[in-house]
């Protein structure tokens, strides 16, 4: 018990974003990549031990949600193909290349993270117009059919990429550096900007697609993460980047080992998803990688954050994506499905046509689900207004106990949408492994968070952690070189030890 609770910082967040990655697997793109964007951050700043830390807990789940959010557009289910492959080549092609797509995930989502505990408040304030009104316009853009329209463009139309997305971004922030001269909207534009360039460099100029006839947003998040770091380094934000990078490592090598473990599940015949066994993996090692970075830097007793700003804007948008968001995306999407589709299937039995639940009343069920949403938000609103003028019983008085809410809240919510979508669908091994890795891994969340010191004490003595330690970790150091070596190692393993290759293998050459 005493090395769990000495090595939480890196046990708590690996748990929480395996659980998170597994549940992401059931939901897919940018907003299912968010969820675990936030858990992870979360169990990061709760393991931390430090009061500074909890107060900005809102702060957390919203970059982590932000920065892992990203990643999401990028397609991987043919390169995951390449590797179940028995051909060499084809399959280090697919081994090398889900590395790329882990290291790009876990880079911009650390490097987002670490903005959350280095940034001034005012800093993070200054994120909050920006991040609304690009939020805003893509919700608007999706609402009014516009951003269907865009896809199916016809001159960009052969890459499937969300050209319509960067392209938005970098208006609106352009327009709001503009009128506000903030420096966050000149932030996102670079991010856009470099979008941009990635794809018109690597994918129209060059020509290089890694997955064809897929998705091809892996080479303009390729030119974001690039912006991205220059930017944090022209910012000297040493500890951002030294975050990124140990995701990206870690997130890489879970990918890659993943899908390792996928191919040996396929070959062992193990009864459990092998599909399930991968997403679990990657989110668990980049997790691990994420507490590691984190155990680093606080080993060098930094200096508590000092406010130098009002709280309220940019926690008020945290606890919006948190307790507000975070539900909505979890109950509209699966759930919603869930009611509304013509097939469900039986334990044991063949799928069976069911009456689905289109209306209610005469009103749509999407209407429906939306409306309760949008009155237990405005709930949420008022108790949290309340709050502010007289705190409520209900909330603990300690920053740790308000954190280790938050989270449980999180941590359950997810469990239970998932878990009601897939109950219809338990009807053999791997349904039932899915369905018990969610209770696990959650529930063995919620246990270690509650292990968190609760003294929140900063070290005496606290100082600016140099900039040098984030330059000079010669264990990431070796590891990076033996990238290429360890990438052949597993394409060798793989493609002896199967006879041949998986139904659901793909060939690139």
């Amino acid at each position: 018990m005493n090395w769990i609770k000495q090595n939480l910082i890196v046990i708590l967040p690996a748990i929480a974003m395996g659980y998170g990655w597994g549940w992401r697997g059931d939901y897919g793109h940018e907003t299912g990549a968010m969820i675990p964007g936030i858990l992870v951050a979360l169990a990061v700043a709760i393991a931390s031990g430090r009061q500074d830390f909890w107060k900005r807990l809102p702060i957390f789940g919203l970059f982590g949600a932000i920065g892992w959010g990203f990643g999401g557009s990028m397609s991987y289910g043919i390169v995951l193909g390449y590797t179940q492959h028995t051909d060499f080549w084809n399959a280090a092609y697919g081994y090398g290349n889900i590395f790329i797509i882990g290291g790009l995930w876990g880079l911009v989502g650390g490097a987002f993270l670490g903005m959350a505990f280095s940034y001034s408040r005012s800093r993070l304030n200054d994120f909050v117009w920006p991040v609304l009104l690009i939020a805003a316009t893509w919700g608007l853009m999706d609402f009014t059919g516009l951003t269907e329209m865009m896809e199916d463009w016809e001159v960009l139309t052969k890459w499937d990429v969300d050209w319509y997305a960067a392209i938005s971004a970098l208006l609106v922030s352009g327009i709001y550096y503009g009128i506000k001269k903030s420096e966050a909207a000149k932030f996102f534009a670079i991010l856009s900007i470099g979008w941009i360039l990635g794809f018109a460099i690597l994918t129209l100029g060059l020509g290089l697609r890694m997955t064809p006839p897929r998705s091809d947003n892996w080479s303009g998040i390729v030119g974001l993460a690039v912006a991205l770091m220059i930017y944090l380094y022209n910012k000297k934000d040493c500890t951002s980047i030294y975050m990124g990078w140990s995701g990206a490592l870690f997130g890489g090598f879970g990918f890659s080992i993943g899908a390792f473990i996928m191919t040996i599940q396929q070959v062992a015949g193990w009864p459990v998803g092998g599909w399930r066994l991968m997403e679990e993996f990657f989110g668990f090692l980049m997790g691990l990688g994420i507490g590691l970075a984190m155990k680093r830097y606080l080993s060098d007793n930094p200096s508590e954050i000092k406010e130098n700003a009002n709280t309220f804007p940019s926690n008020a948008l945290g606890y919006g994506m948190v307790l507000i968001w975070l539900p909505w995306f979890a109950l509209f999407d699966d759930p919603y499905t869930w009611i509304t589709d013509n097939i469900h299937l039986v334990a044991g039995k063949a799928p069976t046509t069911t009456t689905a639940i289109g209306l209610l009343f005469g009103i749509p069920t999407w209407i429906w689900i939306h409306s309760a949403i949008a009155v237990y938000a405005l709930i949420l609103i008022c108790l949290y207004r309340k709050h502010q003028e007289s705190p409520l019983p209900i909330v603990p008085n300690h920053p740790l106990g308000r954190a280790q809410l938050v989270m449980i809240y999180a941590l359950l919510f997810t469990l239970g949408t998932a878990n009601a979508q897939m109950l219809s669908e338990i009807g053999g091994h791997s349904s039932f492994f899915a369905f018990m890795s969610h209770i696990g891994l959650a529930l063995g969340s919620v246990w270690l968070l509650l292990l968190a010191p609760n003294d929140g004490t900063i070290p005496s003595g606290g100082k600016q952690v140099p900039d040098i330690i984030f330059k000079t970790n010669p264990l990431n150091r070796i590891l990076w070189i033996l990238v290429p070596a360890i990438i052949l190692g597993i394409t060798y393993l793989a493609t002896t030890i199967r006879d041949m290759p998986s139904s659901g293998s793909h060939l690139r050459f």
